[in-house]
C-alpha cells in the first residue's frame, strides 16, 4: 500500500489507473516514485504514537500528506467496480471524523461556542458544503468518463499536453535567466541560481 492516509492503493494499481491516460512508462515511473517518498514519510499513526507518548518535538507530532489529485482517484475508480468501492470508501474515511470539526469551525465563524451541540444552521451548512464536494466529485468523476470515452493515443496527447502546459505555468511566475534582478524597494539586485 502506498500511503495508509493518503492513497491507500498499490503502486501496480496506481500505475495500471494512470496508464489509462498517460503513457505506461510515465505512468510507472510516477507510481514507483511516489511509492517511493510515500515510504520515508512521517505517517498519522506515528505522529500520534509520539503525541501519545507526551512528545512536543514538531518533527514527531506533526505528519506528512500526499497531495493527490481527484482525476488520480477517478481513474482508479474506472479501472473495476472493486476499486471504484475503495475509492468511495476513502473518501468516506477521509471526510467522516472531520465532520465535528468541520461543524465547531461553523460555529466558531457564527460567533457561538465551539463546544456546543451545532445549530440547524450550522448543520446545514456543514451539508451544503458535503453537497458540494461530492457535486465536484461526480463532475470529475464525468470528466474522466468522457477522456475515457476516448481513443487511448487521443487521450495521452491530451494528457500531455496537460501536464507541458502545467510545467509551463509553474515555469512563468519564475525568471528563467541567472541575472541580477532590480528591487527598487531597496535599490539592489540579487542573483537567482
Amino acid at each position: 500500500m502506498i500511503s495508509e492516509d493518503d492513497l491507500p492503493f498499490e503502486e501496480q494499481e496506481l500505475a495500471r489507473a494512470l496508464a489509462l491516460v498517460y503513457p505506461v512508462e510515465y505512468a510507472q515511473r510516477t507510481a514507483r516514485e511516489i511509492a517511493a517518498n510515500a515510504a520515508t514519510m512521517h505517517t498519522r499513526a506515528a505522529a500520534e504514537a509520539a503525541i501519545a507518548r507526551g512528545s512536543t518535538e514538531p518533527t514527531e507530532v506533526n505528519w506528512e500528506t500526499l497531495v493527490v489529485p481527484n482525476e488520480w482517484f477517478a481513474l482508479l475508480a474506472a479501472l473495476d467496480p472493486t476499486l471504484s468501492t475503495r475509492v468511495e470508501q476513502w473518501r468516506h474515511r477521509q471526510r467522516a471524523p472531520r465532520l465535528a470539526s468541520r461543524a465547531a469551525s461553523a460555529m466558531y465563524r457564527r460567533g457561538l461556542s465551539p463546544r456546543d451541540p451545532p445549530t440547524p444552521e450550522v448543520l446545514e451548512e456543514v451539508a451544503a458544503e458535503d453537497a458540494a464536494v461530492e457535486a465536484e466529485w461526480a463532475a470529475t468523476r464525468a470528466r474522466v468518463d468522457i477522456a475515457l470515452a476516448l481513443p487511448h493515443a487521443e487521450r495521452q496527447r491530451l494528457a500531455l499536453a496537460a501536464l507541458d502546459r502545467e510545467r509551463h505555468e509553474d515555469a512563468e511566475w519564475r525568471p528563467q535567466v541567472s541575472e541580477p534582478i532590480p528591487d527598487e524597494s531597496m535599490g539592489i539586485g540579487e542573483r537567482l541560481s
